[in-house]
């Protein structure tokens, strides 16, 4: 299968590298047992930004404070990696078409790690994960979290950074990768990929949804 070429911003700071490095290696290591968010994320340049409080994606590249980044040990970088690439991979970087911005980052949060959960990324036990909103469409998350009896101790683990400009056309080039790469044997035939793949249609129809 051919992999997009991978690109990282300049390095700057021996720190920065290190920290690089780090979720270069987070990459390197899905290729056997997670080919589908390997592939996926070589969609995804990765840079430093030190402005950010902690990582955020917009769509077009991921990006992290190396300080952050320090402080995190490899199992929560892993599935914070895993994480920011499938936001990308759902178009959680559309504007929100909700007011609520706190129970949509959520609903988001949740619909991502569902999807981590079948692919086989363990999740930090703080992670958001609504067992009985699994399959549900973003707007009905939305909703369902008005009834959420401790929704302020639901803790957000990444900075959502919708696009300032109109990047529909980037959610469906995200999905057409998507589809393109659940054809290709050596992604479907993973067990990673089968166990998770109702779930991602699901997904790939609330794209195509909005």
């Amino acid at each position: 299968m051919t992999h997009p070429t991978l690109t990282v911003a300049t390095r700057t700071h021996g720190r920065d590298a290190y920290q690089l490095d780090k979720w270069l290696t987070d990459r390197a290591r899905w290729q056997q047992h997670q080919p589908l968010t390997w592939a996926l994320a070589g969609y995804l340049p990765l840079a430093v930004d030190t402005t950010l409080d902690t990582a955020t994606t917009d769509g077009a590249r991921i990006r992290f404070n190396p300080l952050w980044s320090c402080g995190l040990d490899e199992a929560t970088r892993h599935y914070i990696h895993a994480h920011l690439v499938w936001h990308s991979v759902a178009g959680h970087f559309l504007s929100a078409p909700v007011d609520d911005r706190h129970r949509w980052h959520l609903a988001c949060d949740h619909e991502v790690n569902a999807v981590l959960l079948l692919l086989g990324i363990a999740l930090p036990g703080k992670a958001t994960f609504f067992p009985a909103c699994i399959g549900k469409p973003l707007v009905e998350i939305h909703e369902w979290l008005k009834f959420h009896p401790h929704l302020a101790e639901e803790e957000l683990v990444d900075q959502l950074e919708p696009a300032d400009t109109d990047r529909v056309a980037l959610a469906h080039e995200w999905t057409n990768r998507l589809a393109a790469l659940l054809t290709t044997p050596e992604v479907a035939s993973a067990d990673s990929t089968q166990k998770a793949f109702w779930l991602i249609q699901c997904m790939m129809a609330t794209v195509r949804d909005r």
